[in-house]
């Protein structure tokens, strides 16, 4: 909170999206926002360039995404690009 969200790293900030990791004994928030960007980066592709696109499906392919967590990580992806389209309309 002191420094705010800027110095946060990517898997941090969807740790906070998610709220919880795996379960018990399992991954942590961070731990499965770290595990999250791993999943998509297979082949190459840049995470964040493949979270801005992703569809829930393909999300809930990853061990410990479900609806609600796939639909929070979807509603917050489409409010950066809502609030990056409206930067030019000040």
């Amino acid at each position: 909170m002191t420094h705010g969200p800027k110095v946060l790293a990517t898997a941090e900030l969807i740790a906070i999206l998610l709220g919880t990791g795996q379960g018990a004994g399992k991954l942590s928030a961070v731990g499965l926002g770290q595990y999250l960007l791993q999943e998509l980066s297979q082949h190459q592709r840049e995470p964040l360039t493949v979270l801005r696109d992703v569809g829930v499906q393909e999300l809930m392919q990853i061990h410990g995404i479900g609806e609600a967590k796939a639909a929070t990580i979807l509603a917050a992806v489409e409010l950066g690009k809502r609030t990056f389209q409206a930067r030019g309309q000040d």
